[in-house]
């Protein structure tokens, strides 16, 4: 699969596409069925997927080499249901159902810390673009960054319980970028050096926001998107909404292409649209890819940034 740029989308499973015509490459499921998937990440190679599921069974490392093959399961039984990988692909930071967040270190298959500073659900998590840091977000609205260098964590941060996080993302391009959507519709850049709010798009979403991504190889653009069936463009130095995009059904995850020319969306209804950002506000494809909601979408590691990951 190395020829092709591909995507993962997760839903009722797990599948991996040509992220260009979308062709289905790979279906498969190493979680319990009778829950969705609820996440998935490439490791930096592109070898490996992370996935959890939206019951916390466990997160599972396949190997993709050939057809997909559990390679590594950890947190059996650990209600772990969000996962991202350093850009190294040695750590794996979760959270959950346990208001924690864990690292993991793949390379001993072991636990390398547990974090409590979340007092309710932890809804989402994200390294720095120097895996420096592990953000995470959680339903009681707190915000907390963790310092790998220093192994400590900021103060809770956020708007309080009447804005749960629904995904925060911190900026590839400026490192001290961190972006967050709520259930309230409301997007906030915030600095991360600081931890104090930069600007706070009040309402953008008229529903519950449900995913945000920064652009690749622009610090100046962050997209998110929500169950009005909106997509908004948000320009982070003038602090504008450039254009929003509707679309026929409710929006629950997005992502760029490697390059920042494309963007993808997916729906409740098990959508996946494509968009060229250069040239229309009209999809150029979409796809049934789910008979549930599609839960999450990443494109493929750009190898080319990182150091060959290699679990041991």
């Amino acid at each position: 699969m190395e020829e092709t740029t591909c995507l993962v989308s997760t839903g009722d499973c797990v599948k991996i596409w040509d992220a260009v015509s979308m062709a289905p490459l790979e279906q498969f499921n190493p979680h319990s069925s009778s829950h969705p998937v609820a996440q998935a990440c490439w490791s930096s190679n592109n070898q490996y997927l992370v996935s959890a599921s939206s019951s916390g069974d466990k997160l599972v490392v396949s190997g993709l080499k050939s057809s997909p093959v559990p390679v590594v399961e950890l947190a059996e039984g650990k209600q772990q249901t969000r996962v991202c990988l350093s850009s190294s692909s040695q750590f794996l930071v979760s959270g959950g159902l346990d208001h924690c967040v864990h690292i993991w270190d793949l390379k001993s298959k072991r636990l390398h810390r547990s974090l409590r500073d979340h007092k309710e659900e932890v809804t989402c998590v994200s390294f720095n673009a120097n895996d420096s840091c592990v953000a995470s977000g959680s339903t009681s609205g707190d915000l907390v960054l963790h310092s790998l260098t220093t192994n400590l964590s900021s103060r809770a941060f956020g708007h309080g319980p009447n804005q749960p996080v629904h995904d925060l993302r911190m900026s590839p391009v400026k490192r001290s970028l961190l972006g967050s959507v709520s259930d309230s519709g409301t997007v906030v850049l915030w600095d991360a050096n600081t931890q104090k709010e930069l600007h706070t798009f009040d309402g953008s979403h008229k529903a519950p926001g449900s995913g945000l991504v920064f652009s690749p190889t622009s610090e100046l653009l962050v997209v998110s998107v929500g169950l009005d069936k909106k997509i908004i463009f948000y320009d982070t130095a003038s602090r504008i909404v450039l254009r929003s995009i509707r679309v026929d059904s409710p929006l629950t995850s997005v992502d760029f292409s490697l390059d920042g020319t494309g963007l993808v969306v997916g729906s409740t209804q098990g959508k996946v649209y494509h968009y060229d950002l250069r040239n229309s506000s009209t999809p150029t494809k979409v796809t049934l890819a789910h008979k549930t909601s599609v839960t999450c979408l990443r494109f493929q590691s750009n190898t080319s940034r990182h150091k060959s990951g290699k679990l041991g």
